[in-house]
């Protein structure tokens, strides 16, 4: 990828982001320190530049409030946290899920006319 990525939408930035962090996850055994996985996101995006964003943490932070609520959407990571550590899982079987989203959905029930 060059140096387009803050060029493209932000759920394709999301998607980028998403498979970035898989390939992270992967490379390190499907488990990793957050802290490690922020600095792979950083070395592995560093010839990103923008005048709206700083880097890809910077991204997340603005968009999605920080690398671990940008996490918490997709059902294939699991956030472990440990004493003073936070740890992050690949689920491989969940890759395929769609993400979570975090809005109410308004259904009509059918027995209110009853």
């Amino acid at each position: 990828m060059n140096n387009n990525l803050f060029k493209m939408s932000n759920s394709e930035i999301d998607d980028f982001l998403f498979r970035l962090i898989i390939n992270i996850l992967r490379e390190n055994n499907d488990i990793i320190n957050i802290n490690h996985l922020i600095n792979n996101l950083l070395i592995k995006t560093n010839y990103v530049k923008s005048k709206k964003y700083k880097n890809v943490v910077n991204y997340l932070k603005i968009n999605h409030k920080s690398l671990t609520k940008f996490i918490e959407k997709f059902f294939a990571f699991s956030i472990i946290r440990q004493e003073n550590i936070i740890k992050i899982k690949l689920n491989e079987e969940n890759i395929p899920l769609k993400p979570f989203i975090n809005d109410w959905v308004i259904v009509d029930n059918e027995f209110d006319n009853l």
